[in-house]
């Protein structure tokens, strides 16, 4: 059941890192981040195992916009040569 989030974000993941580079980076991560709280919320409304595995699903969807586009906003405002320490990777 808590899988179905992770495995929805891991095969939504690129598409959100593609539409992120045509549209405004830092609007699509607020209302991803927006949708996918409200999709959190929407799990104290749950009654049956077939809506949570629906709201689950929904949550995997938002969720897997945020890390590609932070990555992407965080190289649109740094320069190459800190990108890898801002992000770790140095």
């Amino acid at each position: 059941m808590f899988s179905v989030a992770f495995l929805i974000g891991s095969i939504v993941s690129p598409f959100w890192g593609k539409i992120a580079d045509r549209l405004e980076q830092t609007r699509l991560l607020s209302l991803c981040m927006l949708m996918a709280e409200l999709a959190i919320g929407l799990l104290y409304f749950i009654k049956s195992i077939n809506f949570l595995y629906i709201t689950r699903f929904v949550q995997g969807l938002f969720i897997a916009s945020i890390s590609p586009t932070v990555v992407g906003v965080l190289k649109m405002n740094s320069s190459g040569e800190h990108f890898g320490k801002i992000t770790g990777m140095n």
